[in-house]
């Protein structure tokens, strides 16, 4: 029995040959072998004490031979008295290694590349290849290669099927051939166009951030990317990403904009495509909410505008959360003025702002207003007809700061449209009694911004107390209100 680095041989002693009787029993019996040429000197020898006549084992396997040479060898026999015989030289071919670094890896639709290092001790390599399962043995499935070289292109194959290669190693010498009992394998898929990505959605997550998600149903792609539905370019802000990944996140987009995108796998050889998807991107926090001017039934309330409007998707909400009355009104229309009204005087009024985005999703912060509604027939309202839309013919009454400690400053325009020439502007303060505090006459000049200081004190000097005043502003027969908040001592 000869493997790649051991073996076992036997000697036969039919008679030990001398005619002397006292040198017809046998004191050793062995074997001398080496790997480096035929004939004496012999480099390594086994010996048995153990000796009669008849076949004799070598015992334990005779170790430590190079895999893949041939081995020369002699049996020997020594007597009592020091005779020494010994029997024709054999030869024997020990096993090559297996080949080892054995890698198959896919090159196009119809070609493997094999490389491997070659067994210790080979002179060759077989590699067979087979679908569906390994080859079982050396006669199993189809021969990919047979030489004496360390790699193969195997080509001429199908695109994307899975092939199973196994190697073994062969020497010949002396006419005996030699085969590794183990073996090399891999296996490599063919590449093919990656499958296309199914259930492809979006989800806006901020109003910048949209969020990607879709189901990977490809084995060979080289990675995914989230393409524009226009032009199936590569999506502004987003990457790459690495094979059997599932998600993405864009960074990087305008507030309230709708996208349409899809993702591609793609490898080499061509792409795979998911189905298109599209969302907006969410509103940020709605800012300018204030009032137009107050009544005792009635507020004016107004919103900033917010990017990319869209008429019947886009939406301004004015929520009023507590106060007697009151209504939750949404606009559709891109309105960013609004009155509410059917108040009740002399109450608390609070309302949320929220904007909401083409895909009807509402902004999850918002800006806010609170008003408290004056008392009906105070002197805010006698002998007065209020004007609460701020679009009246371009009026504007601004106060800043609002709320203020010490003083604030009072700024407004009133066009000739409006006001005619009237060249004066009567500005009066009034508490939420509806007692007047303060008057002020002022000249006027239309169209133009005319501004006038309040130092926090009433008409006799007096500092007023902190709380929640009403400043109407009358030029001519029109006037508009607007709350004043003073805070601190």
């Amino acid at each position: 029995m000869v493997e790649e680095t051991s073996a076992r041989i036997r000697g036969n002693i039919g008679t030990l040959g001398w005619s002397d009787g006292q040198y017809n029993t046998c004191s050793m019996r062995g074997f001398d072998y080496d790997d480096d040429a035929p004939g004496e000197p012999y480099t390594m020898q086994w010996t048995d004490s153990i000796c009669g006549l008849g076949d004799y084992p070598s015992g334990n396997d005779i170790t430590d031979l190079a895999p893949g040479k041939i081995h020369f060898f002699r049996a020997k026999v020594c007597t009592e008295g020091g005779g020494l015989k010994y029997g024709s030289e054999l030869i024997f071919l020990t096993k090559p290694e297996a080949p080892t670094g054995f890698n198959a890896t896919a090159a196009d639709t119809n070609q493997i590349n094999l490389s491997w290092t070659k067994g210790i001790g080979a002179e060759s390599t077989m590699v067979r290849r087979k679908t569906g399962s390994y080859p079982i043995n050396r006669s199993d499935g189809s021969e990919a290669y047979f030489g004496d070289g360390t790699f193969h292109n195997d080509d001429g194959l199908f695109s994307g099927i899975t092939y199973y290669y196994r190697a073994w190693s062969k020497v010949t010498e002396n006419e005996l051939e030699q085969w590794s009992d183990n073996y090399a394998e891999d296996l490599a898929t063919t590449l093919s166009i990656p499958a296309g990505p199914t259930d492809f959605k979006m989800s806006a997550i901020s109003y910048s951030t949209i969020s990607c998600s879709w189901t990977d149903n490809s084995y060979n792609e080289d990675g995914f990317f989230v393409a524009n539905e226009s032009d199936s370019n590569l999506v502004s802000g987003a990457d790459t990403t690495a094979p059997n990944t599932t998600s993405d996140i864009i960074p990087s987009l305008l507030e309230n904009t709708q996208y349409k995108w899809f993702v591609i796998a793609f490898n080499k050889i061509g792409n795979g495509y998911s189905n298109i998807d599209s969302a907006y991107t969410l509103c940020d926090k709605p800012t300018g909410a204030d009032t137009t001017c107050v009544a005792c039934d009635s507020v004016g309330l107004k919103v900033d505008p917010f990017p990319n409007s869209t008429a019947g998707l886009s939406a301004y909400i004015w929520d009023c959360i507590y106060g007697v009355g009151g209504s939750d009104t949404i606009f559709t229309d891109g309105t960013t003025n609004w009155t509410d009204k059917e108040l009740t005087q002399n109450t608390t009024y609070k309302w949320y702002v929220y904007y909401r985005n083409g895909d009807g999703i509402w902004t999850p912060e918002y800006d806010s207003v609170v008003i408290t509604t004056p008392t009906c027939g105070s002197g805010i309202e006698e002998g007065m007809e209020l004007k609460l839309e701020s679009a009246l013919g371009g009026a504007k009454l601004e106060i800043y700061p609002n709320p203020f400690t010490t003083k604030t400053e009072i700024r407004y325009t009133w066009p000739v449209s409006v006001s005619g020439h009237e060249p004066q502007a009567r500005i009066t303060i009034y508490n939420l009694s509806g007692r007047l505090i303060r008057t002020f006459t002022v000249n006027h000049q239309p169209s133009t911004v005319n501004q006038t200081i309040w130092d926090r004190k009433d008409d006799v000097g007096k500092v007023v107390g902190s709380g929640i005043y009403f400043l109407q502003l009358r030029v001519g027969k029109f006037t508009q209100t607007k709350q004043i908040v003073v805070i601190g001592k």
